[in-house]
């Protein structure tokens, strides 16, 4: 996924501004004649210009930073484990620096690495919550729960109205199937932050488990507040209403992610099995086309599409769609049975 990066740069010094809950304090003071420069990095002259920068500037920390930074947005992970590192050989007291690292190894399959670059990081910043917890996320995704809550547990000794750590805790709780223990942490969360908008879909999803209780809806729409556009909101909403017969509006919800993220199949497939359950067959089949337009490899549109024509008496078109899906994927539970039907 590209993203387009841009550095602010100060020929002789460099002051990084970093995107945290804790963002760390720079205490050095632009030389007199320092010159600004702004340069844009996703193009190669513009990596061409941060590497004479490095040439000319070989022991500055932050030009190996924010170039291992531009090369994780472009997915060029070794590049980037490489100039991180260096960052770090050159300045290891930059929290901003390990997280990055662990980041990078993180998104390039290499969780152990990930996992230890935090450990370090924990240990050389025992006092910076957000190093903390940036460390328990990293437990977390790889499911290592007692270690993400003992860290979480002592984030939260030291600060017991620290919204973060009750959100991550509800994660783990999550995680482990113990949802009244996820709901009590998530419930603190918006206590401490009402406007914690995840923690408030995270209630809404976990409600929608129970049997009895509160309205997830109730959730939903508190997110909603704070944004009407949140995907994850909106989602979790629209699949709580198909999920309960609501079709209609859920079909509406849907209808509404379709136009604000029109590059996105999955709306598109969910609409069109919405209209099967609905049996309105011919909007159904326009819904999985535009579905498959968008990802000409989506399978199971292929297959919903093909049910659809069936009902529709349209047998030469399901049959393409059925002998579409097995070419993408073979051995698929019943299509054989339905072409041979056909």
């Amino acid at each position: 996924m590209n993203k387009s990066f841009i550095i602010y740069l100060f020929i002789g010094f460099i002051t990084l501004h970093a995107c945290s809950n804790e963002a760390e304090k720079d205490n050095s003071q632009a030389q007199s004649n320092s010159k600004e420069e702004i340069v844009q990095v996703d193009d190669p002259q513009g990596l061409m210009r941060i590497n004479k920068m490095i040439e000319n500037y070989p022991n500055e920390a932050q030009l190996y930073f924010l170039r291992g930074e531009y090369f994780y947005t472009q997915e060029g992970y070794d590049q980037a484990i490489r100039d991180l590192s260096k960052a770090i050989q050159l300045d290891s007291t930059k929290s901003t620096y390990w997280h990055s690292l662990s980041n990078a190894y993180m998104d390039y399959f290499k969780s152990q690495e990930a996992l230890s670059v935090m450990r370090e990081a924990s240990a050389r910043f025992p006092d910076s919550v957000y190093t903390q917890l940036k460390l328990s996320e990293t437990q977390l995704i790889m499911e290592r729960h007692q270690e993400a809550m003992a860290t979480l547990t002592k984030i939260k000794q030291k600060d017991e109205f620290n919204a973060d750590a009750h959100y991550m805790m509800g994660l783990v709780f999550s995680d482990l199937g113990e949802v009244d223990n996820a709901i009590v942490n998530f419930q603190q969360c918006v206590e401490l932050d009402p406007k914690f908008i995840e923690s408030w879909v995270e209630l809404g999803n976990l409600w929608a488990q129970k049997e009895n209780g509160n309205d997830p809806n109730l959730y939903f729409d508190n997110a909603l507040r704070l944004d009407t556009a949140y995907i994850p909101a909106l989602f979790s909403k629209a699949r709580y209403a198909m999920n309960n017969e609501d079709l209609e509006q859920s079909l509406s919800i849907f209808d509404k992610l379709s136009q604000l993220y029109p590059s996105d199949e999955s709306y598109f497939y969910n609409k069109g099995n919405i209209h099967m359950r609905m049996e309105n067959w011919e909007e159904a089949v326009k819904e999985f086309t535009i579905a498959i337009r968008l990802n000409p490899v989506l399978v199971d549109a292929y297959i919903a599409r093909g049910k659809a024509y069936v009902q529709l008496g349209k047998t030469s078109e399901a049959k393409k769609d059925f002998e579409q899906s097995l070419q993408l994927k073979e051995d698929i539970p019943g299509v054989k049975e339905m072409l041979d039907g056909l």
